[in-house]
């Protein structure tokens, strides 16, 4: 039964980093494709762009889970 319930958990965080990552495209498309075609010409930069976009979000998504954790507690 801990085991199905692991599962469930990690299935529906990897669902939530997924909608994240629609929704930063959905909201920022323009500036990023601005800034990505700017950044072509370093693949390096280009590469630290978007590892810093990945670590970015997954931050916020840990963060995020404290609050709920914090504010279910309460």
């Amino acid at each position: 039964m801990e085991e199905m319930k692991e599962k469930a958990k990690k299935s529906m965080e990897e669902a939530i980093l997924e909608w994240a990552d629609i929704e930063l495209e959905i909201r920022c498309k323009r500036k990023m494709d601005i800034v990505m075609k700017e950044l072509k010409s370093s693949r390096e930069a280009s590469n630290f762009f978007a590892d810093l976009l990945v670590e970015t979000q997954k931050t916020f998504f840990k963060l995020g889970k404290q609050v709920a954790r914090m504010e279910m507690e309460q």
